[in-house]
């Protein structure tokens, strides 16, 4: 009676089209729910999925029968393995969240009447914690008002209720909510605190997004159906509007992926929306449209719906677990070999289109190579091509492309007599080497910059450095060249330790055509030098690196070119100092690089791919060993495929891995 009665002032919506569906990855079988249910909780916690109450009754007509008082605890590995916990008192909207290893349920609605009395439906505000370890409940704060047909989520420590109603025996009695409740989890003794938010909702759905947290869609007061989008800023406490949701927006479902929000609506289509993303983009799509279901999100398994109706009368239950994979891409590798055309690299190296250019060098000095030669491959014939020497020696280079005929080298550093030690390079075994941020005093800066000609293979001076440093990385944005980070090697830190000389913090920027780079006016947090980066639409990431007390560094930074601020950043999954970070399609992957080993002071390559996904922020391990030990990698994009060169002292190691 209830859903009947809403449903008929409800209007109707715009559905994903059965286009956009035909072409997103399909959902998969799970196993069966005992029974059909609507209305009940569920969450995914330790590779298990729970489900609490819910209503399988006569549809419109509630009642203490059509209440379920089950509380199952599926296998999400084993759907045949489904175990009956203790019942609890006949319940449905009861909402169910995992926190720390632990359950928790909150509010609901209880049924006082039987099966042909009129309906009296009351609110609940019990609140209660969970431990699957001992198989008991215990109280928690009780809500400071009854609620029902809300929304209850975990952000961090603390848990908060959102929208609903309460309801007093009536189905029209219902008062709607217009405050949230927050219980820090950690200290629940504080009790339950306030505040306002900007609408009156309820069977809506909501999801921790990060720090933030993201309501999409429900019914108002006034009966109209709701298709915005709210996040609230877990750091200001700020409430803005989001991207309006493309479906259905009445007894949605959403939960956590990251940084970001996934949801589900009665098209059977999934949505996902991260923070600074413009729209909602549909991912996959469910075999059975539902509404009035959940969505639960599982590491492994990944996006689980279940339960819901099929169809606006309320009827037709669904039993079937749907299992929507988070399809990590899944690389296939081709490998082979190729000469090296020089003994090593060690000043630059950059892709260009058909080619990638090698600033190398014929020898090394205590296993540290000198550029001094310059070399292209071409891709389509993998043909090495001996170009113009480099104007000096240098080392920590990095390259960039200057115009549309000619490349930069900014130099960084030149070598001394003594070079801090390396040590072999490693082989397949992942031999470690000697940290390259420890030794005696060596090189010096070059502060100074070259071009070189692409049509008439020559070198000219560059834009000059706006300070002496190596291990920086260039960026070109707008219409300028950008300078980021870098250190003073030994030998310039030894000979001006008298002077305090510290690592540069200040951004560089060189207009085009400019002669040289000057203070952009923003500075790097901390030092940093040594790291991978990349150029994701406005924003700029760097990954990892050295920092100025020489430890290798586990963080990433985000800059956004179009404020000049930097942004929270996820760190990767391993710390690496000379990785490579690249861009193919919308995501980007992290190659090579070395990383602390069990030894101190010493070095190990890191033989692991791992893949970023801007839209939620999410680090996530792509390919756990490519089979190469070597420090020297370059990687980069061609036609939507990762590539990388391993390079040793006698061959290049080709690894083309089509991302799928």
């Amino acid at each position: 009676m209830l859903l009947s009665l809403l449903l008929a002032f409800a209007p109707q919506q715009p559905i994903a089209p059965a286009a956009v569906q035909e072409s997103l990855p399909r959902a998969h079988s799970l196993g069966f729910l005992p029974r059909g249910l609507t209305s009940f909780g569920a969450a995914a916690s330790g590779g298990w999925l729970y489900v609490l109450g819910g209503y399988h009754g006569t549809p419109h007509e509630y009642s203490i029968e059509g209440q379920s008082t089950a509380f199952l605890q599926v296998n999400l590995r084993d759907t045949r393995d489904l175990r009956m916990l203790d019942d609890v008192a006949p319940v449905q909207g009861a909402e169910l969240v995992a926190w720390r290893g632990k359950l928790i349920r909150a509010g609901g609605l209880h049924a006082r009447n039987v099966h042909g009395e009129s309906a009296d439906l009351h609110s609940s505000d019990e609140v209660a914690l969970y431990d699957p370890a001992e198989g008991e409940w215990s109280p928690l704060p009780p809500l400071p008002e009854r609620r029902s047909s809300h929304r209850a989520v975990v952000v961090g420590d603390s848990l908060v209720i959102l929208g609903g109603w309460t309801l007093s025996g009536s189905p029209r009695s219902g008062v709607w909510a217009g405050e949230m409740l927050s219980l820090d989890l950690s200290a629940p003794e504080k009790g339950w605190v306030a505040s306002e938010v900007p609408f009156k909702r309820r069977a809506m759905g909501a999801a921790a997004a990060g720090d933030d947290l993201v309501v999409v869609g429900g019914i108002g007061p006034d009966r109209s159906i709701a298709s915005s989008a709210w996040r609230l800023d877990g750091a200001t406490g700020v409430w803005s509007a989001g991207p309006d949701f493309p479906d259905w927006g009445f007894g949605v479902a959403a939960t956590t992926e990251g940084e970001a929000v996934v949801a589900s609506g009665r098209s059977g289509t999934l949505f996902r929306w991260g923070a600074g993303a413009d729209a909602w983009r549909p991912i996959g799509a469910l075999r059975q449209a539902r509404f009035f279901h959940e969505l639960v999100h599982d590491r492994s398994a990944g996006f689980v719906a279940l339960g819901g109706i099929t169809g606006m009368d309320a009827r037709g239950r669904i039993r079937p677990i749907e299992c929507l994979p988070e399809r990590p891409l899944s690389p296939t590798v081709e490998r082979f070999q190729l000469p090296a055309p020089t003994s090593a690299v060690g000043g630059g190296i950059l892709a260009d289109g058909r080619s990638v250019y090698f600033a190398g060098a014929g020898e090394a000095t205590q296993g540290q190579a000198d550029a001094a030669e310059l070399w292209r491959l071409d891709l389509p014939g993998l043909a090495w091509h001996r170009l113009a020497d480099l104007p000096e020696r240098v080392q920590g280079a990095d390259f960039t492309r200057y115009g549309d005929e000619a490349l930069a080298l900014l130099a960084g550093s030149a070598p001394g007599a003594a070079l801090p030690a390396k040590g072999p390079a490693g082989d397949s075994a992942g031999d470690s080497v000697e940290d390259p941020t420890q030794g005696p005093a060596a090189a010096h800066a070059v502060p100074a910059s070259f071009v070189y000609d692409l049509e008439f293979d020559d070198w000219a001076p560059g834009p000059a450095l706006h300070d002496r440093q190596a291990g920086f990385r260039l960026v070109e944005h707008g219409d300028a060249l950008w300078l980021f980070g870098g250190g003073f090697p030994v030998g310039d830190a030894v000979e001006e330790a008298g002077r305090d000389r510290r690592a540069p913090l200040s951004i560089g920027r060189c207009a085009a055509g400019g002669e040289g780079f000057e203070p952009s006016g923003a500075e790097l947090p901390a030092p940093r030098r040594d790291f991978a980066a990349a150029l994701i639409g406005d924003r700029y990431y760097l990954v990892g690196g050295v920092g100025e007390d020489g430890a290798v560094l586990e963080d990433a930074l985000c800059f956004d070119f179009p404020s000049r601020a930097w942004i929270p950043c996820a760190s990767p999954p391993s710390a690496r100092v000379g990785a490579e970070l690249v861009q193919v399609g919308e995501v980007a992957f992290l190659v090579g690089g070395q990383g602390p080993a069990e030894t101190p002071g010493t070095l190990v390559p890191c033989r692991g791919v791992e893949r970023f996904d801007p839209a939620t922020g999410r680090w996530t391990e792509f390919i756990g060993d490519l089979g190469t030990g070597t420090r020297e990698v370059a990687a980069f994009e061609v036609d939507g495929s990762l590539n990388v060169l391993a390079l040793g002292p006698r061959s290049v190691e080709v690894f083309h891995i089509h991302v799928h």
